[in-house]
């Protein structure tokens, strides 16, 4: 799944000048020998005069007040940047990071979504390797961005998609299942990422303790999920013999 997202150029939609800011807002000014400074103008403007935490803490502070989404975008032969990801906007026909995600979680494919981070000039493909809430609202604090090398291989977790859950027979009898493992780290080309994850097919898998057939056994393995061949291939040193026999989901007795 490839979609597109917009950035805000750097301190776009942040008040940012001494002119600007209300009376009683804190002003950072960076460097060592400009603390004085800072004092003097802060004291005009009513604020405290102790620092309320780092430069850069205190602007990404202000992107989240602003509605938008500090991130950070890196890759080989790519040096550290600073973006910012723009916000759900009532008054904009853009889509905002916000309205992407809800209609990702659904199918809970963050981790194999290639973005297409667009500031106007450039259009970059990347994908989330990390990503940040807020620990009372849950809202997105920070995302760590994943620039894509054209098709040069990388590592990522494959989300896995369960199938067959109303016709499982384990189900049926009585039983639930219990998920090990929600993902399977692999190495691909970024035109082989499984859009949709892989697929785990239970509907065969029969609870413990009843007559089941040899072929009909009560978990799945690794081994038993679904993966391209040219993945596996790819994923060797990932997927060893003991990877391979981890459980990935099993049907347990309530």
């Amino acid at each position: 799944m490839k979609l597109t997202i917009s950035l805000r150029k750097p301190g776009e939609g942040i008040k940012k000048t001494y002119s600007e800011l209300p009376k009683g807002t804190f002003v950072e000014v960076a460097g060592v020998n400009q603390i004085s400074k800072r004092k003097q103008l802060n004291r005009e403007r009513g604020a405290p005069l102790t620092t309320p935490g780092l430069g850069a803490r205190s602007h990404m502070t202000q992107i989240r007040k602003s509605g938008d989404i500090p991130a950070i975008l890196y890759g080989p032969n790519l040096k550290n940047e600073m973006i910012t990801i723009m916000g759900d906007r009532p008054d904009s026909e853009v889509q905002g990071f916000q309205a992407v995600m809800r209609e990702i979680k659904k199918g809970g494919l963050l981790a194999t979504t290639i973005f297409e981070l667009n500031d106007g000039k450039h259009v970059r493909k990347a994908i989330v390797k990390d990503i940040q809430y807020n620990v009372a609202s849950y809202a997105v604090e920070h995302i760590d961005f994943l620039c894509l090398d054209g098709d040069k291989p990388i590592t990522l977790n494959v989300p896995i998609q369960f199938v067959g859950l109303d016709d499982c027979v384990g189900i049926k009898a009585g039983g639930f299942p219990r998920y090990v493992m929600r993902s399977i780290k692999v190495t691909c080309k970024p035109s082989e990422i499984p859009a949709l994850g892989f697929v785990a097919n239970v509907r065969s898998l029969k609870m413990p303790g009843t007559l089941t057939a040899a072929n009909e056994p009560t978990a799945l393995t690794v081994a038993d999920i679904q993966i391209p061949e040219g993945i596996r291939e790819a994923s060797k040193s990932l997927l060893t013999d003991k990877v391979l026999k981890r459980v990935v989901v099993s049907i347990a007795k309530k």
